[in-house]
């Protein structure tokens, strides 16, 4: 099977083509209060600024704010639709950050969406390739952005068995 044949794996040339393109941006998402304290719960986190809207009011973010990590813990669904996913096959692996800056807060309730620009394209090994890229998430009315990180992604070499047994 050649690169342009099988879904979700990338060949040498559309690999490379990756490298400065920008990707995004994703749809808005908005964020709420729900999802603030399921987060919270989830890690235990419940700091006030993000949970108890009464105290939040009197700081000077003027109401609960989004955990930092929880922005980050949405960037990979975000940016789901930023590359070819895989049908079949190897999937796309999550492989860390390089860096991450939390550059705002975020009011819950708002609306975020994130794009990237790749910046660097690396073989892994024979089965992946090594994508860094430069993300940035946006806040709907705010002018600066967010959060802004380098989220380094391995994606399926088309020459890689499947991990399901298809072909």
């Amino acid at each position: 099977m050649t690169d342009s044949q099988q879904p979700g794996a990338f060949g040498e040339q559309q690999i490379k083509t990756l490298m400065g393109q920008n990707q995004g941006p994703s749809a808005w998402r908005q964020i709420t209060q729900a999802q603030v304290n399921q987060f919270a719960d989830l890690t235990g986190d419940h700091q006030f600024i993000h949970i108890e809207p009464e105290l939040a009011a009197k700081t000077p973010f003027g109401g609960t704010i989004v955990h930092g990590f929880m922005l980050l813990s949405l960037l990979p669904t975000l940016l789901a639709t930023a590359l070819p996913t895989t049908k079949k096959g190897r999937p796309f692996i999550n492989y860390g950050l390089d860096s991450v800056r939390f550059l705002q807060a975020v009011p819950v309730g708002s609306q975020v969406r994130a794009s990237q620009q790749v910046i660097a394209v690396s073989r892994k090994n024979s089965e992946y390739w090594r994508v860094k890229s430069r993300v940035t998430l946006e806040v709907r009315g705010l002018e600066d952005a967010a959060l802004v990180a380098e989220l380094i992604t391995l994606v399926p070499h088309p020459d890689s068995a499947p991990d399901n047994g298809q072909t």
